[in-house]
């Protein structure tokens, strides 16, 4: 007769996250299509210091170090890029 319940909701779930992601992707790409190709490196260099510490340094000086002082909320502090 009809589709099962299992196999329509999948369709709309997988339709709703095809426009998701979409949506997501083009919003990223406009935004950075206006971006010169020395600030989108220097972006790109910070993003990936903002990372946390690593579990392996943790273990080594038993949890004495925790966190790093560079670490940088996306909201709270901006960069000068």
């Amino acid at each position: 007769m009809g589709q099962s319940p299992t196999i329509f909701t999948r369709n709309i779930l997988l339709f709703i996250t095809y426009i998701l992601y979409y949506t997501l992707t083009v919003t990223v790409v406009m935004a950075m299509g206006k971006k010169t190709k020395g600030r989108k490196l220097r972006l790109c260099k910070a993003n990936k210091q903002n990372r946390r510490v690593p579990a392996w340094i943790m273990v080594k000086t038993s949890r004495r170090v925790t966190t790093h002082p560079k670490r940088r909320h996306w909201r709270r502090t901006k960069l000068k890029a």
